[in-house]
């Protein structure tokens, strides 16, 4: 049954709100995590060993460890630049769909300037 040109401009604006607010914050906590994650360099010294032992060089899990995190590293920038993206196609694909549909249009443009109007 389709649906309602009201009810499709709310879920129009769920759609763009989704894109607009949501996946950006979303993609804001990858960042915070992607930069926890490099001040954890820092404890790259606990890898050293004692001078009596190899003269001082990195114990044979750092190398592991390092590699980890810049894999941990490239997969939370990738997840929040594919974030950040997806959120960039909702707003894109909610505008582009109430232009095809001036009605819905209309009530997504109402909405924005009302948000309280997009809640049932």
């Amino acid at each position: 049954m389709p649906k309602e040109h009201e009810e499709l401009g709310v879920e129009l604006y769920h759609l763009w709100l989704a894109g607009d607010k949501d996946l950006p914050v979303l993609a804001g906590q990858f960042d915070l995590a992607r930069n926890d994650l490099h001040q954890s360099e820092q404890l790259d010294t606990c890898f050293r060993r004692p001078a009596e032992f190899h003269s001082g060089d990195t114990g044979p899990v750092y190398h592991s460890f390092r590699n980890l995190r810049e894999t941990l590293a490239e997969l939370l920038r990738d997840g929040g630049a594919n974030l950040r993206a997806a959120g960039d196609a909702l707003k894109l694909a909610s505008q582009v769909y109430g232009e095809a549909d001036e009605r819905a249009a209309e009530e997504l443009r109402a909405i924005r300037r009302d948000p309280g109007r997009g809640e049932f």
